[in-house]
């Protein structure tokens, strides 16, 4: 109503492909560390003799606690215009997160991870849409959004398809050693 508009000068450029692409990238790359859980469930369990409510706090709750409660707050931040600060902050979270998830030896560090991943993921959809929103051609904005939201679907793909296929692969290596990590087993290697 005031004429003004929410972002910097610097931020008001069309968004083209390569910075769209970014975007689905990003989204393709969160929903598939989200996912990548559903491939190990088996071994993670055996692993660190976790129960069944413990895989569910895993699956669910730990991931959806933060992301839902911290979601508002980032499309706050974006709105005013600080997007690509709120991208690089949660793609680090959420990397740490899914390298934290890896090398976890116990229920409370898994926990934490999938709360952490949780957060960092919270900040993409709200600033990756407010980008997209200023960024967009007229009449490119719902062909834009629609396709940063086919990077989650891909993504859930990406992680069940190559993630399996790693997976596969490191079980047949019988894990891969890190520096400084030494051996992981195959489930952790594939976090990392």
């Amino acid at each position: 109503p005031s004429g003004r508009h929410p972002l910097p000068t610097s931020a008001r450029t069309v968004l083209g492909f390569g910075p769209l692409a970014l975007l689905v990238l990003a989204q393709l790359s969160a929903a598939s560390d989200r996912f990548l859980i559903t491939l190990v469930t088996t071994p993670v369990k055996q692993d660190l003799a976790l129960g069944d409510a413990q895989l569910g706090l895993l699956h669910g709750s730990a991931f959806v606690i933060l992301y839902a409660l911290t979601m508002p707050l980032f499309g706050s931040l974006a709105d005013r215009g600080h997007q690509r600060v709120i991208l690089l902050v949660s793609i680090g979270l959420w990397t740490l997160a899914t390298l934290g998830f890896g090398l976890a030896g116990a229920f409370a560090v898994l926990f934490l991870s999938r709360f952490v991943l949780g957060l960092g993921q919270a900040g993409l959809a709200p600033a990756s849409l407010s980008l997209i929103a200023h960024g967009s051609r007229p009449g490119r904005m719902a062909r834009n959004v629609s396709l940063f939201t086919a990077g989650g679907s891909l993504g859930q793909i990406f992680a069940l398809l190559a993630g399996g296929a790693i997976l596969a692969w490191l079980v047949q290596r019988g894990g891969l050693a890190f520096p400084g990590l030494g051996p992981l087993p195959p489930w952790r290697a594939l976090f990392l």
